[in-house]
């Protein structure tokens, strides 16, 4: 399932911190699969950057995190930071930034 996430008002490198709430989490932050060391530079979660201070980074959620087979992915979480990690964003509230993930769905019309 391919995902593409955008980040708006900040100029440098910039990083999508982020792991996965699937069914074998045990709560809401019950984070599986961390792509990331905080204040690492981590290729793989590098965002590019499209212009006017805006990033962006888009992947298969299964591939990217390493998601085995039957595991079911129910949200996306993230904390996007700079190179060093000094400097963080998060939801307006300083909460991460989870984002719900719905099964594909199937359309039958007759």
């Amino acid at each position: 399932m391919p995902v593409k996430v955008t980040l708006h008002c900040f100029n440098g490198s910039v990083y999508a911190h982020t792991v996965v709430i699937t069914s074998t989490s045990t709560s809401p932050t019950d984070w599986k699969y961390v792509q990331g060391t905080w204040g690492i530079p981590f290729p793989k979660t590098l965002m590019t950057p499209i212009g006017n201070d805006i990033y962006t980074i888009e992947y298969n959620i299964e591939d990217f995190y390493g998601i085995p087979d039957g595991e079911l992915v129910q949200e996306l979480a993230f904390v996007f930071r700079n190179t060093d990690g000094s400097i963080a964003g998060r939801s307006s509230d300083g909460a991460d930034i989870y984002a719900p993930v719905y099964a594909p769905s199937i359309n039958i019309t007759g």
